[in-house]
């Protein structure tokens, strides 16, 4: 993914920074972490954790201001599976595109239905999506454990017969001021995938 600020793009996968490796424990459980850190001006963390005993992974980092000035916040994609970077998910087949649950605006939690129709379908939601397949059943859950510094925001997009080709999870700062010398945590991206979709959004609201 990306931060911006004040039109400047400061990418959240660099290529080169060797990570930083070892064992960690959390409110989620235990497990193996990855961490890197980069920048000047603007210097930005990232820690990737996979857990021992859940199928499930999380994103989370620091933004921190080293420049003279202060910056403008614009967005940063925690989370950004897309083709230009080598991703790709699924949730079960290809041919169909998979039911939805998601909360649309701020706190209406809302469902769509799958549809086997669609050749190109996109989803989207604040703070959780969940995306479902009928059969054989497999649920993937994308979304944020906090939200206390941005607006969290998710989107997908599925093509039937290839699968989902992008999966983000963006943090929209609005424009916030980072002042010289100040740091923000980054909100908590969470990623998750179960057999069992219900077993997969209790999981995540235990979170």
């Amino acid at each position: 993914g990306a931060s911006r600020s004040d039109s400047r793009s400061t990418s959240l996968a660099p290529r080169g920074v060797a990570p930083q490796v070892g064992r960690f424990t959390d409110p989620l459980g235990s497990g193996v972490q990855a961490r890197q850190e980069w920048g000047d001006a603007v210097r930005v963390e990232r820690i990737l954790r996979v857990y021992d005993r859940h199928p499930v992974v999380t994103v989370c980092g620091k933004i921190s201001n080293a420049g003279k000035d202060d910056i403008a916040l614009d967005s940063a994609r925690i989370v950004d599976v897309s083709p230009d970077r080598g991703g790709w998910w699924h949730a079960g087949h290809m041919r169909e595109s998979p039911a939805a649950v998601f909360v649309g605006g701020i706190s209406e939690l809302l469902c769509e239905p799958p549809a086997a129709g669609d050749t190109d379908r996109a989803y989207g939601g604040t703070g959780v999506l969940a995306l479902v397949n009928r059969n054989p059943t497999a649920g993937l859950v994308a979304g944020f454990v906090t939200a206390r510094e941005a607006r969290p925001d998710v989107g997908a997009r599925f093509r039937k017969g290839e699968g989902g080709g992008h999966l983000v999870a963006h943090s929209r700062f609005l424009g916030r001021k980072l002042r010289r010398g100040e740091s923000i945590q980054l909100d908590t991206a969470y990623l998750a995938a179960h057999a069992d979709p219900f077993a997969a959004l209790e999981r995540y609201g235990d979170a």
